[in-house]
């Protein structure tokens, strides 16, 4: 919704769950020397309509680490709030290394599920969220499953809404088995389970594919960047930086043709303002989202 400063927009609906996602932020890199640090403002919800719950969360942000290792990781934490059930979730996300950049303890996530009423922890979140670069947002489930179960118990411990599983999966490299999982400890019982787990998630991903090459819209990602990142694919830098240019000159050139007219650029698809106490705000103007050209299996 905007370049400068940039600004993005995101409204997803699921007609089969009745899921709606709604995102608004605006990444703000931070630079450090030997790393870029993308704090990413702004807020996130998720509407499950067929339980009557709003979740509303922020973002990780993005750290790039140029030495003495480089790699990509999310820090920060998260603040994920069920505004019917008055349940929070705060997790943390991090990283560290040892010696010389090497080793470590990587994507760890450590975290709480509290009562925002009384300020009571009612379960202790822990492990590894992933052994690669991905994300992982089951502490949402575990939220509307407890608030959920809350609700039918008029407990502040709901009985029977977290079951221990068994046992932890792993993943196995580099000679050795490591555990790739996020668990939830029952702060009343002291039961465990698992309600992450990266080599289950990760085993299951679909790449998307085009189902209808001519429903792709002149405006998608997919159509305006293919060039990019088909070099990019290739490792091609020189040409993935002249594809990056002819985009961006495209859109300067739009940009002086609006001027000329007189014309304001307005999005298509969200009512967008800004306020210095809230920062961005962006509301679909639709209901719902048509289907895409592009699905994943």
């Amino acid at each position: 919704v905007s370049h400068h400063p940039p600004v993005t927009a995101l409204h997803a609906t699921d007609d089969k769950e009745n899921i709606e996602m709604i995102w608004c932020q605006q990444p703000v890199p931070k630079f450090y020397g030997t790393s870029v640090e993308a704090q990413v403002h702004g807020k996130r919800q998720l509407k499950l309509l067929n339980h009557g719950e709003t979740y509303e969360m922020n973002s990780p942000n993005l750290l790039f680490k140029i030495l003495p290792v480089p790699g990509a990781n999310w820090v920060g934490t998260v603040n994920i709030r069920c505004l019917e059930t008055g349940l929070v979730a705060e997790l943390s996300y991090k990283s560290s290394h040892s010696f010389l950049g090497l080793g470590g303890n990587h994507n760890v996530i450590k975290g709480k599920i509290f009562d925002s009423s009384s300020c009571m922890v009612l379960y202790e979140v822990d492990g590894h969220w992933d052994r690669f670069q991905g994300l992982g947002c089951s502490p949402i489930k575990a939220v509307r499953e407890l608030g959920s179960e809350r609700r039918k118990t008029f407990s502040p411990y709901p009985v029977g809404a977290l079951e221990l599983r068994e046992p932890f999966p792993s993943m196995r490299g580099s000679g050795r088995t490591r555990l790739w999982t996020v668990k939830l400890k029952d702060r009343k019982n002291g039961k465990v389970r698992v309600i992450y787990d990266a080599t289950e998630v990760i085993s299951e991903l679909q790449p998307p594919i085009l189902k209808d090459e001519e429903s792709v819209w002149p405006t998608e990602s997919i159509h305006i960047w293919s060039e990019l990142s088909q070099s990019i694919v290739n490792k091609d830098w020189e040409k993935a930086k002249e594809a990056k240019q002819v985009v961006e000159e495209r859109q300067r050139e739009l940009k002086k043709e609006r001027e000329a007219k007189g014309e304001n650029w307005i999005p298509k698809h969200f009512v967008v303002s800004y306020n210095k106490e809230v920062g961005w705000n962006c509301s679909p103007i639709h209901n719902c989202v048509s289907a895409a050209p592009i699905i994943a299996l």
